[in-house]
């Protein structure tokens, strides 16, 4: 994190985000596949994009990188999922639209209605924290989507 030394301790503003993170670790140090994960500080530019590894060994350990959201490496749908408690439709639809595509196109592609894929984009922005496609659009890209 900026301006702490390595090795310090972490410390999580939010009660949710030391929930979800309390619940993957063992998940992901059992041999589970790598997790990731929104943390977020007091302020916008604290919020960091958490990705949870496991570490080769004899005893269970897992690596967690923290990067700022602006920061982060381009993210698979399963990752963008994890981070935002996505579904993997959900993930598929936001990646599509953040490269312009369209809901109609997204519908015709994946054989559903208009209607359908409508609600789905609520949830994503609902889940994003986004008000907009382009808002969310604009995320996406930061996170290098």
């Amino acid at each position: 994190l900026p301006g702490a030394a390595p090795g310090a301790p972490l410390r999580l503003c939010r009660r949710g985000d030391l929930i979800r993170l309390a619940g993957l670790v063992p998940l992901v140090a059992a041999g589970g596949p790598p997790a990731a994960l929104r943390l977020s500080g007091q302020a916008e530019e604290a919020t960091f994009c958490g990705l949870l590894r496991p570490l080769p060994g004899p005893e269970p350990l897992v690596l967690l990188t923290l990067r700022p959201l602006r920061a982060a490496p381009a993210l698979a749908a399963s990752d963008l999922a994890g981070l935002f408690g996505l579904t993997p439709t959900e993930a598929a639809i936001a990646l599509a639209l953040a490269t312009s595509d369209t809901a109609e196109r997204i519908a015709e592609a994946r054989g559903r209605s208009l209607a359908t894929i409508r609600t789905q984009i609520r949830g994503v922005l609902r889940k994003t924290g986004c008000t907009t496609i382009l808002d969310m659009a604009t995320l996406l890209t930061r996170l290098g989507a």
